[in-house]
């Protein structure tokens, strides 16, 4: 089969567009509007791939105009026009698994996140509410916190959430609470116990490291935005809070407990990889390593081929690496690198926590 060539337009996808199409039409206009902001345009010249079987692209397409052929490889072969009635669902509704995708004539179409699309369709039918806009509620004397709505916006936002199954979503999303918090307050501070997680569901925050616990002179090391989420690394490692977190702005944050940080968010984002497994990942080509020590541990005893970046500055540095590629992510015991892993599968990067760390590694050679 030819090469996938279709494009990415440069229009915008509006609501009226993609309210044409079932089961997004039944969708309350928030978590739609969510949506119209994740939308992309797709064009495709006749003969051209949109998907291929056994493609895992994690997207679905819904054929605004033109007509496409879906077909097994083999014999089956369905043409469908973006006037038949069929064209009302996304492409492989009613054929969901062994077809391909090819444009039969130049044709036009909307790609959605598939995780993205779930996740709306299970938040709009478990909440049974609709926020239609935020003045009227504060006019009304409606509290932010008494409608769940809007916080589908921060929600989408956060690549953690996107890995999570649906069902997993709408309980997670139950047990999170809704904070309001003035700008100049802090959140957590260096030194402290860690009892919660945070997402930023709208605002500004900034982190600040000093010296040693407790020490007064902070020095800013990263700035937080809406869907940025912090306090992770103290409920895996075990460890005291690393680092401050002040709001910047007035924000607005949701908390979730240790115990269901623990049970519904840690298992699908950190991920173990026994040694054995990892060396041939790396030795085929299938995964590179990452260590997130110091630069001075990292020259004076590391993996061949490893890359470095420090814990401190994987945040930072996340967007660098390939979200194509897999990384198996290690430290001397495995601690760090389980905050590591978790950081990187939280933005989006395919990662793994080596097991046992590089001296379990080392004692293997």
């Amino acid at each position: 089969m030819a090469h996938r060539r279709y494009s990415i337009g440069m229009d915008k996808v509006g609501k009226s567009t993609l309210q044409k199409f079932m089961p997004l039409r039944q969708l309350g206009r928030s978590h739609l509007s969510d949506l119209v902001r994740q939308a992309e345009l797709v064009n495709a010249s006749a003969g051209k791939v949109i998907f291929e079987t056994g493609a895992k692209s994690g997207a679905v397409f819904f054929l605004l105009s033109g007509e496409v052929v879906l077909w097994d490889g083999r014999k089956t072969r369905k043409q469908i026009k973006a006037d038949d009635k069929e064209a009302e669902w996304e492409l492989t509704a009613r054929y969901p698994e062994g077809f391909s995708c090819v444009a039969h004539t130049t044709c036009r179409l909307v790609k959605l996140d598939k995780g993205l699309l779930d996740v709306a369709l299970t938040l709009d039918q478990s909440t049974g509410m609709e926020v239609t806009d935020i003045g009227l509620q504060q006019a009304a004397g409606v509290s932010m916190g008494e409608k769940h709505g809007d916080w589908l916006a921060g929600l989408l936002q956060a690549k953690a959430f996107r890995r999570l199954p649906p069902t997993t979503l709408q309980v997670l999303f139950g047990n999170m609470n809704e904070l309001h918090v003035k700008a100049g307050k802090y959140i957590i501070r260096q030194g402290e116990r860690g009892d919660y997680y945070y997402l930023i569901k709208r605002g500004r925050c900034e982190v600040l490291r000093g010296n040693r616990d407790g020490d007064r002179t902070q020095f800013k090391i990263a700035e937080l935005k809406t869907g940025d989420s912090f306090g992770e690394e103290a409920l895996i490692s075990n460890y005291k809070r690393n680092a401050s977190v002040r709001v910047v702005t007035n924000s607005v944050l949701m908390s979730l407990h240790k115990k269901f940080f623990g049970e519904m968010l840690k298992p699908p984002l950190l991920r173990w990889i026994p040694k054995a497994r990892a060396r041939k990942m790396v030795h085929r080509g299938d995964a590179f390593w990452v260590d997130v020590r110091q630069e001075k541990e990292h020259k004076d005893n590391a993996v061949d081929g490893s890359i470095n970046i420090p814990l401190f500055m994987l945040r930072l540095r996340a967007d660098l690496l390939d979200r194509k590629s897999k990384y198996i992510v290690y430290c001397d015991s495995g601690r760090l690198s389980a905050v590591g892993t978790f950081l990187l599968n939280e933005r989006g990067v395919q990662a793994y926590c080596l097991h046992g760390g590089l001296k379990s590694l080392q004692r293997m050679s």
